[in-house]
């Protein structure tokens, strides 16, 4: 093989690693996009994983009430804040502030914000935060 046919063979592998590579690009950019959804199920395991932690930390029973309270709480709020048929407890309790509206030009998956909000505010609760936190990622590895 001459110099000029290994430069030759070299420079067509190197094009067709190269429009492999585009190939393979411009394929995973046409990946959908599906919306997350977010069931009753979800809450609940949310819910059953809260219980869990709170367990293992020894929650007093009126601290886990509030612990609770709280976290599903903020989670309704933010369900209520996008359907007419629900009532904001600040409409309620006085005292109680309302949430903030959410940015109107943006889409919102609200069902996704509250199980995400009930999980924080569970979090900033309990003792055991890292368990939460692993329980939070699984679920953003599921949704990705």
């Amino acid at each position: 093989m001459t110099l000029h046919n290994s430069i030759s063979w070299i420079t067509n592998m190197k094009n067709l690693l190269y429009t492999l590579i585009f190939t393979l690009l411009l394929g995973s950019c046409s990946k959908e996009v599906k919306p997350i959804e977010i069931t009753a199920e979800d809450y609940h395991a949310a819910v059953d994983r809260l219980t869990n932690i709170m367990v293992h930390d020894i929650f007093s029973p009126p601290v886990a009430s509030r612990i609770y309270a709280y976290s599903n709480v903020a989670a309704y709020e933010i369900i209520a804040a996008n359907n007419a048929n629900l009532n904001s407890f600040s409409h309620t309790y006085k005292g109680f502030s309302s949430i903030p509206k959410a940015d109107s030009t943006k889409q919102v998956n609200y069902r996704l914000a509250a199980l995400i909000a009930q999980m924080e505010i569970g979090k900033q609760l309990i003792f055991s935060e890292k368990e939460i936190n692993m329980y939070r990622d699984s679920l953003y590895n599921v949704w990705t």
